[in-house]
C-alpha cells in the first residue's frame, strides 16, 4: 500500500521490506464499521513531509491501526474481525 503525500506525486510505502509502516493496519474497510479505534494518525507537513504518531499509549502487543482513507480497496477482500473490547 501506498499512503500519498500532499505533493500528488510522492508517496510513503508500506511495502513489507522493512518499512515500519508495513507493520500499520486499519480497522475500517469502505464504509463498513470500524472494529476497532485507531492509534496511530498521520501529520502532513507542507507537501513532502509526513510524520506518523501515536494517538493513544500504545502497549507491547496492541495492534497498530490508522484509517487507510475512502479510496482504500483491499484485494482480495477481507472481512474485519470483531471488537473482542465492545
Amino acid at each position: 500500500y501506498l499512503f500519498g503525500t500532499r505533493s500528488g506525486t510522492r508517496t510513503v510505502s508500506a511495502l513489507n521490506s522493512g518499512n515500519t509502516l508495513s507493520l500499520v493496519n486499519t480497522s475500517q474497510l469502505r464504509n463498513g464499521p470500524a472494529w476497532q479505534s485507531n492509534n496511530v494518525g498521520s501529520i502532513a507537513v507542507g507537501k513532502n513531509l509526513t510524520f506518523y504518531v501515536a494517538l493513544k499509549d500504545i502497549k507491547a502487543g496492541d495492534e497498530l491501526l490508522m484509517d487507510y482513507g475512502p479510496l482504500y480497496d483491499p484485494v482480495p477482500d477481507i472481512a474485519i474481525k470483531p471488537d473482542r473490547d465492545a
